[in-house]
């Protein structure tokens, strides 16, 4: 039985930051509520702040929780069985409630997530609350003049695992700050290795050093939203699966450093 959005965004709430429990940085650590939240909300501002001036937090903070940023469900029949157990809609939901509900998932506990920070000191902060399965909410947008920037300038870093593929370390990048590194759906790259790791850059037609032109940015859809991905499964020599790689995204190139 589906409970009061009061109700069942408390559960919600409670089951994201039980979820922080399971991130790399956090195992074996006994944190407190506070601390679980002053964690997550400094991660997203080290990742994925810059966005925030340019689409507002919530957009962002969805985005980057799109990204799968941190250990919670992300698979439509998942998203759908958690849905129930937390009480936001009933068991055996309509077609048309499961598609709602999924494709609005990232926006819905962008919000939750959003409500849990904490407010700074001499500031009001007004949370707009969505119900599950509701459209996204219209946000004022400001248009944000691009400066000129050196090509070395980093936009983001981030750190990952090394996944696995047929028993071989695969890196899989999927995320719209892709976009500002120069790669647009399509768009040809090639894999440079080095001692460090592997940069990536993309290159025009006619001009791939001898690389391999199947490699692009592929157009995947995720949640309702397509997003830009490069899924790496060569040049990985020296990678370790499992093992945790910083993710360096520049103006015109990838940078991922082994080991870290």
């Amino acid at each position: 039985m589906a409970l009061h959005h009061t109700e069942y965004k408390k559960n919600y709430k409670s089951y994201i930051l039980d979820c922080l429990d399971s991130e790399d940085d956090l195992t074996d650590k006994s944190l407190t509520e506070q601390e679980k939240i002053n964690y997550l909300f400094d991660r997203f501002n080290s990742e994925y702040g810059f966005m925030v001036q340019r689409v507002g937090k919530q957009n962002a903070l969805a985005e980057w929780l799109s990204g799968l940023a941190i250990n919670i469900d992300y698979y439509y029949e998942d998203i759908i069985k958690l849905a129930v157990k937390m009480g936001s809609i009933d068991a055996n939901p309509s077609e048309e409630l499961q598609e709602r509900v999924c494709n609005n998932y990232w926006n819905f506990m962008a919000n939750i997530i959003l409500s849990l920070e904490p407010n700074k000191e001499g500031w009001t902060m007004k949370v707009t609350y969505i119900k599950q399965g509701e459209a996204r909410p219209i946000f004022s947008t400001y248009e944000v003049q691009e400066v000129e920037k050196p090509g070395n300038f980093e936009i983001a870093s981030m750190l990952r695992k090394v996944s696995k593929y047929k028993d071989k370390p695969r890196i899989v990048l999927q995320n719209k700050i892709l976009f500002k590194c120069g790669f647009d759906f399509g768009t040809n790259i090639k894999l440079i290795p080095n001692n460090e790791g592997l940069v990536i850059k993309a290159f025009k037609s006619g001009n791939n050093g001898g690389q391999d032109t199947k490699l692009h940015v592929s157009k995947c859809l995720n949640h309702g939203t397509y997003l830009p991905t490069i899924d790496i499964k060569k040049s990985l020599e020296g990678f370790v699966i499992g093992n945790k790689v910083k993710i360096n995204y520049y103006q015109d190139k990838i940078v991922i450093l082994k080991e870290v």
